[in-house]
């Protein structure tokens, strides 16, 4: 059976971990630098938050697209069925953040930051991706947990 391959190589998914362990670690490096040290003028702050960004992005780019060490029909269909409850779960929140966003617009409730965060956090791809992530990882621990038990 002839399957294109869509995946990238499993090493990068070791890759995509470090990068995702580093973003904490670069975040406070750079909340430190623009911040307390204040090496760099906290005009440029956008630039390192621009930097984590990105770093997140590959880094679930990275873990969300990588094959697993044995990659076979169960994984796939488990792929599958991680992206359409991910689907799912990221339009549900997205439609309920909208729905509190439009409201509080509408009553023009003021203060409400923190909600249009979120809003934009549940329009994120890269949430998605992380959402995505979590999914698959957690139905591939249960599923592996399972079958030691049985053996």
């Amino acid at each position: 059976m002839n399957h294109n391959r869509y995946l990238l190589p499993h090493s990068f998914q070791r890759i995509g971990w470090a990068l995702l362990i580093a973003c904490p670690i670069l975040l406070g490096i750079f909340l430190w630098i623009f911040n307390g040290a204040e090496l760099i003028p906290q005009k440029y702050s956008r630039f390192g938050t621009l930097i984590i960004y990105l770093v997140a992005a590959f880094s679930a780019l990275f873990v969300g697209l990588s094959e697993e060490k044995q990659e076979d029909e169960f994984i796939h269909s488990l792929r599958l069925r991680s992206v359409a409850l991910t689907a799912f779960v990221c339009f549900v929140l997205m439609i309920l953040s909208a729905v509190i966003v439009d409201t509080l617009v509408a009553f023009r409730v003021q203060n409400m930051g923190v909600f249009f965060s979120f809003y934009q956090l549940f329009n994120s791809i890269i949430f998605a991706f992380f959402v995505y992530i979590v999914i698959f990882r957690y139905r591939l621990y249960k599923y592996r947990k399972e079958a030691s038990h049985e053996e």
